[in-house]
């Protein structure tokens, strides 16, 4: 079986719609987060044939065998939720130590805390981690 895990911070006390935001954030990262490189390879600029402005992108997607299981079956996606920020970093750490590799297999989403989220001294605040869509004999491990 092929899933999705999102781990959210529940400590943050997110309302609803911020804490579906953060989790929708986390769940697409792993799709858009090579789009999001303005020196990404996978994003081209396509342009007006007539005026010769830029009219939109062309965006090249590589999805593995289990993204395209899980595309093809049911999108299954599992929350899970830890009390704290430090809570979170650990998930990273034993990810990272399980041969899992940040912003290829996980995800840490920070919210911009423009809102109701209370900024670090990053500026930001991290809010949940979005793994890829793999095999669940693979994830459950963490």
């Amino acid at each position: 079986m092929v899933k999705q895990i999102i781990v959210v911070n529940k400590g943050l006390n997110m309302s609803k719609g911020k804490m579906a935001a953060q989790v929708s954030h986390a769940s697409m990262a792993f799709l858009t987060h090579n789009f999001l490189d303005p020196n990404s390879r996978y994003k081209h600029p396509v342009y007006d044939q007539d005026t010769n402005k830029r009219d939109g992108y062309v965006l090249t997607i590589k999805i593995d065998d289990e993204i395209n299981e899980w595309i093809m079956d049911s999108f299954t996606k599992v929350i899970l939720e830890v009390k704290n920020e430090i809570q979170l970093n650990n998930l990273v750490k034993k990810a990272k130590t399980n041969g899992f590799v940040e912003n290829e297999d996980f995800f840490c989403i920070r919210d911009n805390c423009r809102t109701e989220l209370t900024p670090d001294e990053t500026g930001t605040r991290f809010t949940c981690i979005g793994f890829k869509p793999m095999n669940a004999e693979k994830i459950d491990k963490l």
